[in-house]
């Protein structure tokens, strides 16, 4: 008896964990689809209010000691934050780089995120 029970949960058991995969697989590939970074040719379209923040870490990173500004991978993303379908613009400056110092763009409090 306890044998047919046995048999009757096992395939149930083996259909739950085949759809929490799909669920994970879903999750996985909704998230690389909603989040994703700008490419170097985007940031040409990127707006004037964000694109004077890059023009300002610039500025702040070549007084200091003539370092060289560079924007890492990832700096600029494409959200939808507002949920209206559209992804909308995101500035990390997380992904700030100056060569002439380490914190010049975020401290303990942590980066700032522009909208």
């Amino acid at each position: 008896m306890i044998n047919a029970i046995d048999a009757a949960i096992q395939p149930a058991s083996q259909l739950v964990r085949q759809l929490k995969c799909l669920v994970s697989a879903i999750v996985l590939v909704s998230g690389l689809i909603g989040i994703s970074p700008a490419f170097a040719a985007d940031l040409s379209q990127l707006p004037t209010g964000l694109r004077t923040k890059i023009d300002l870490a610039t500025q702040a990173c070549a007084s200091f000691n003539d370092g060289q500004f560079d924007l890492d991978w990832g700096a600029v993303e494409r959200v939808d934050l507002d949920g209206d379908l559209q992804r909308d613009w995101v500035l990390n400056e997380s992904g700030f780089a100056c060569s002439s110092t380490a914190s010049l763009y975020c401290g303990t409090g942590g980066c700032m995120s522009h909208f």
